[in-house]
This record gives C-alpha cells, sequence and structure tokens, in this order.
C-alpha cells in the first residue's frame, strides 16, 4: 500500500505555543471552515502528482530548501519573541487586535499559495487548475 507521510514544521510547532497565535488560528480556522475541504483536496492532488512526476533528485533539493526554509523560520521567530516578548502570554487587547490582522494575512496567504500553484497546475491537470480557480474566487 501507499503510506502517506504528512510533515510537520517546526515553525509550526513553535508559533502554536504562542498564545496569539494559536488564538488566531484557531478563529482562522472558523473563517475558512466552509473552503477547508477544497483546500485539502487540492493540496492531496498537488501532493500526489508532485510525487508521480518529480524526479527524485528535485524531491530532494525540494525537501533540503523546505528544511532550511524552517529553520530560518524558527530563528526568525525566536528573534521576533525576544523583542517583542508580549507575544508569549494572552493579552485580549492583542488578540482582539491580531486576529483581525492574522485572519486577513492566512486568506491572503492561502490566495498567494493557491496563485503560485495555478499556473503549473493549469499544465498538469485543467480540471484541477480550474477547482483552483474556484476555491481562490471564494477567499
Amino acid at each position: 500500500g501507499h503510506v502517506t507521510v504528512t510533515r510537520s514544521f517546526k515553525v509550526t510547532d513553535k508559533a502554536l505555543t504562542l498564545p496569539v497565535v494559536s488564538d488566531a488560528v484557531s478563529e482562522i480556522s472558523k473563517i475558512t471552515a466552509p473552503i477547508a475541504p477544497y483546500l485539502e483536496e487540492g493540496m492531496r492532488i498537488i501532493k500526489g502528482k508532485a510525487e508521480e512526476t518529480l524526479p527524485e533528485s528535485v524531491k530532494d533539493k525540494v525537501e533540503s530548501c523546505v528544511t532550511n526554509l524552517d529553520s530560518l523560520a524558527c530563528n526568525g521567530l525566536d528573534q521576533l519573541t525576544s523583542a517583542v516578548p508580549a507575544l508569549r502570554s494572552a493579552t485580549p487587547d492583542l488578540v482582539e487586535t491580531a486576529s483581525f490582522m492574522i485572519a486577513q494575512f492566512g486568506i491572503w496567504l492561502a490566495d498567494s499559495a493557491l496563485a503560485i500553484l495555478e499556473y503549473p497546475l493549469s499544465l498538469v491537470c485543467t480540471s484541477l487548475s480550474s477547482k483552483v480557480q474556484h476555491v481562490r474566487r471564494h477567499l
């Protein structure tokens, strides 16, 4: 059978320890719940196509780049929390203000990721590209 491994990023785990991030993720999850199945299905299809078509050497290079970016992001998050210690404690005002901004950022990030994937997908599968366009219209 085919074994699927879900990658966990160190920066995600580290960021989720911050109350403001954890609360914002909770709020974003509520907002994005209606489109989550489309995003999950799209990512599953993209991952499957990439696993089928990319040579091992490309997969290895991508894995190396992702690992390096994850480390850089962790270092950046450490610097940010050192510079802004309030991020380590729950601050209702900070959460209220940041939740809206983070929700907007989350939507922008999802749209950007889909925009990046849209063209390569159109080369592989027109119907998948159409699905990505459909999801982007609902962001």
